[in-house]
């Protein structure tokens, strides 16, 4: 998983990420208090470069955690949510 960018961030953030050939992904975000806010992707993605736009609005401001999970490779990336 690339940087998450801008960080911090107030609306949306973007999650590039690339994939070295087709497989399955879970892209989830979740809170300071490992609560899941927010799947942003789950399924089967090609290879090649990705991005994924999460826009915040409903959430509070604060400190959240990125999870990339392909079952061969998992990331985890804190942002900062300012409102």
């Amino acid at each position: 998983m690339g940087k998450a960018y801008p960080n911090p961030f107030n609306p949306s953030i973007t999650v590039p990420f690339t994939l070295p050939e087709k497989m399955e992904v879970r892209l989830s975000l979740y809170n300071i208090v490992g609560q899941q806010v927010a799947e942003l992707n789950q399924g089967v993605l090609d290879r090649g470069y990705h991005e994924v736009v999460w826009e915040a609005v409903s959430q509070t401001s604060g400190v959240y955690f990125l999870v990339l999970d392909t079952g061969e490779y998992h990331a985890i990336q804190k942002v900062i949510f300012l409102k």
